[in-house]
């Protein structure tokens, strides 16, 4: 179930939709690179977890 275009809502399993396991939100790693004397902004897409749409779930992923 989507409750808007930046977040997904998953449910805690086939039986009881009534839970939420976890909320997911694109993310992004933001990082200034300077080659050959210039400077780049790097954004690497990830995701952030959250239990309740506001507070950190503690699972990590990497860049997707």
């Amino acid at each position: 179930m989507r409750s808007d275009p930046g977040c997904g809502r998953w449910d805690a399993g086939k039986d009881d939709t009534t839970k939420v396991k976890y909320y997911r939100h694109y993310a992004a790693g933001l990082y200034y690179r300077r080659w050959s004397g210039r400077w780049y902004l790097e954004i690497n897409p990830t995701y952030h977890f959250t239990i309740d749409g506001r507070r950190d779930s503690g699972v990590r992923v990497g860049p997707c």
